[in-house]
């Protein structure tokens, strides 16, 4: 049964005895002895036994548990570094989604990972792609913020004055299926999710979120170490993807450009006329102009050659 104590001492003699009172009993022998813990100290309790011979082997796995401690941190430290190495390889937007999703997944203690933009102006979440997930799935995905209560309720608390901008947390949710519309728990199998803000902490600008598990249907926890990792790989992915263009400038993902679209742009991007591209495709000129204008659209291009330097630096085209 537990003994529960209501008096502080404010001796080790007294704690000791109150300890000894507490738990001693009348048919054995009791025995409190401290073993030090970083920067405090721990009393331990026995009944019937030589301390002697159990000290040396607390001490020693106590000093064992605090190099492991110490070793987690280096470990975290270490992971936001090779995270900033592998993401800063990116060509592109395409690629830089892409490897930020595997980089998440890959350092950190989690199975899949799913990128999201976040509008600001529309307060939506659209998915931009998935690493152990359906791809096409979360791609499809254009939510309103509101119906995530949490997420919705921290982000309404910010505003362009307010210093938490600067330092978006990360949310962790132990049972997805509190916070999450039904629809995404059941097709995706969620359980515990983190969800890790991608942000410019020197602007207090808010790009978008990774939204993490460890698979299908698992449950875990997150610790400390991670959640400060968490916060590194947010800002290290959030510099690199405003370097390449303003998140509100970002090419709608819901539907994508078609092949046609795509084959168009190619042209462009050689430097092909309307008419030249009309003859290789075997189009009309009129469905050519149609084709740019839809593009030019999309894209958020004024002309032409913006468009294709656009579709250029998101990997759409090579």
């Amino acid at each position: 049964m537990e003994t529960k104590f209501q008096v502080i001492a404010s001796s080790w003699f007294q704690i000791t005895e109150e300890i000894l009172q507490k738990t001693g009993g009348k048919k054995g022998r009791s025995d409190v002895f401290p073993i030090p813990w970083k920067n405090e100290t721990l009393l331990f309790c026995i009944n019937n036994h030589d301390g002697s011979s159990i000290v040396p082997f607390l001490t020693y796995a106590m000093h064992v548990l605090q190099i492991e401690e110490e070793n987690y941190q280096i470990h975290w430290k270490d992971a936001v570094i090779l995270f900033n190495e592998w993401i800063m390889r990116s060509k592109n937007l395409d690629e830089a989604i892409k490897n930020i999703a595997y980089g998440y997944a890959h350092y950190l203690p989690f199975e899949r990972c799913a990128i999201f933009r976040y509008s600001n102006i529309e307060e939506k979440g659209q998915g931009l792609f998935g690493y152990h997930f359906n791809d096409e799935e979360i791609r499809s995905i254009k939510e309103n913020i509101d119906n995530f209560p949490s997420l919705y309720k921290s982000l309404a608390r910010l505003n362009p004055a307010n210093e938490a901008l600067k330092n978006f947390q990360p949310m962790y949710f132990s049972h997805a299926s509190e916070e999450f519309p039904y629809r995404y728990v059941q097709t995706f199998q969620l359980e515990s999710v983190v969800v890790a803000p991608i942000y410019v902490p020197a602007d207090g600008k808010l790009i978008g979120a990774a939204f993490l598990d460890r698979g299908p249907g698992k449950f875990f926890d997150v610790d400390s170490n991670t959640f400060a990792a968490l916060l590194k790989f947010g800002q290290g992915a959030g510099e690199l993807l405003s370097k390449f263009t303003e998140p509100e400038h970002w090419p709608s993902k819901d539907p994508l450009l078609s092949s046609r679209e795509i084959s168009v742009l190619e042209l462009l991007a050689e430097g092909a006329s309307t008419t030249e591209a009309a003859e290789a495709l075997h189009l009309s000129e009129y469905t050519v102009r149609d084709y740019v204008s839809n593009i030019m659209k999309r894209l958020n291009a004024r002309n032409r050659t913006e468009a294709a330097v656009k579709a250029i630096r998101l990997g759409i085209i090579k």
